[in-house]
């Protein structure tokens, strides 16, 4: 049955008219982890019910020699795929049902043709990857689907390969629940997913080399597949700060921090607001040492009201939501900015549980300097209002002065 939406509300970005969607039976998003798992649970029962295909527990670990179309998985799990999926494909593509997976020229291809009618006899062949064809075929024809990379509170991810050029990708499934929220980004197409309408907005030229990019989107009766750029080699800052002891010396804290702050200035100037900011939703690469700022799942529009239903890690949480249950976009993202080079610095959380978010103490390091601690506090001020703003941090004396 087909999703029938409701307007939320509408902003204006870069000038165009964007309406918040959700299913009319929609309630508040995706607020914990512990919920997400359980969404994702009932998604699979579904799944195996209604295609009476699967066994039951049949994991990645165990299909590995089996065909493309069977290592579809989600959670552990294989989405298994219809034996109409071209026809079902080929349903999505004629009804615009995926922005990436439209028949209509693409801008490249348009330049191409235009450059064989001018008799330019130095083009090279147009890259299949790019082509209509590439675009119509079956997800499973274009990509490799391999071992799983990550779980979080919005999907899981895997890794994959593009086949027609062997580039690595990263292949997030996110299942569909009636929490689930769209956005309408014009009049002339119809609601899409909030995390790919976030990431869209954010892949607009000048793009930002600090955000992960979004390459396409397919959507599936029951899930989405976000197919995701895959910087190599690369790990989490998690797994990165734990293989080098734990904590960072500040020179290198403070090269990390500079990008992120970039990052989360270049999502703001775009009217994006991401909420989840942590060591697992940055990639550093490690060869370079740039990082890249990832999953959008837990993102919103940014506006100057307050919001009322948090979405994130309870550990970056303002106090002022804790105790007046409602926060502004800009003072919340510097608290958790705060809390981000807490940890980079030190190595440890600086607030394990409620009351010590609202009482805000501080514990550093005999180590840390004078100016790494003056800007901690100040991005970790109680009050939201006596807290800098992004340009704030990137003059600050600690951010230029190492």
């Amino acid at each position: 049955m087909k999703q029938q939406f409701e307007p939320q509300e509408q902003v204006n970005i870069d000038g165009r008219g964007t309406t918040l969607c959700r299913p009319k039976s929609s309630i508040n998003f995706r607020e914990t982890q512990g919920q997400t798992d359980r969404d994702l649970s009932s998604f699979m029962k579904r799944q195996r019910k209604q295609s009476q295909l699967l066994p039951q527990k049949r994991s990645w670990v165990h299909i590995k020699n089996e065909t493309g179309d069977q290592k579809e998985a989600v959670s552990g799990t294989i989405a298994s795929r219809c034996q109409n999926t071209e026809r079902g494909e080929d349903w999505l593509i004629k009804n615009d049902m995926s922005s990436t997976e439209t028949l209509q020229t693409t801008r490249e291809e348009a330049r191409h043709q235009a450059n064989i009618l001018s008799g330019d006899q130095t083009i090279t062949p147009f890259p299949s990857c790019c082509s209509r064809l590439h675009r119509k075929a079956s997800f499973s024809a274009r990509y490799t689907v391999r071992g799983l990379i990550g779980k979080g509170g919005c999907g899981v991810v895997f890794d994959g390969i593009r086949k027609c050029d062997k580039k690595r990708v990263a292949i997030k499934y996110v299942p569909k629940t009636d929490k689930y929220q769209y956005l309408q980004l014009s009049k002339d197409k119809g609601p899409i997913p909030k995390e790919v309408a976030l990431m869209q907005i954010l892949s607009h030229p000048p793009k930002c080399c600090y955000i992960l990019q979004l390459l396409e989107w397919i959507e599936k009766p029951d899930h989405y597949i976000l197919v995701l750029e895959q910087p190599l080699p690369c790990q989490d800052m998690l797994d990165f700060i734990a293989r080098s002891g734990g904590h960072f010396q500040e020179s290198t804290a403070q090269a990390f921090m500079n990008q992120v702050v970039l990052a989360v200035k270049y999502c703001q100037d775009r009217g994006v607001l991401h909420r989840d900011i942590k060591l697992e939703n940055i990639l550093v690469q490690t060869d370079t040492m740039k990082i890249k700022l990832i999953d959008f799942g837990c993102g919103d529009l940014l506006h100057d009201t307050v919001y009322n239903t948090f979405a994130g890690t309870k550990f970056y949480c303002p106090p002022e939501w804790m105790l007046d249950g409602e926060y502004l976009g800009g003072p919340a993202t510097i608290w958790s900015l705060g809390v981000l080079l807490f940890e980079l610095v030190c190595g440890w959380m600086p607030f394990r549980n409620k009351k010590e978010i609202i009482t805000g103490h501080l514990h550093f390091k005999d180590s840390i300097s004078e100016k790494c601690q003056d800007l901690i506090c100040w991005c970790l001020q109680q009050d939201p209002r006596k807290r800098p703003v992004l340009e704030q941090i990137l003059k600050h004396d600690w951010m230029n002065g190492l």
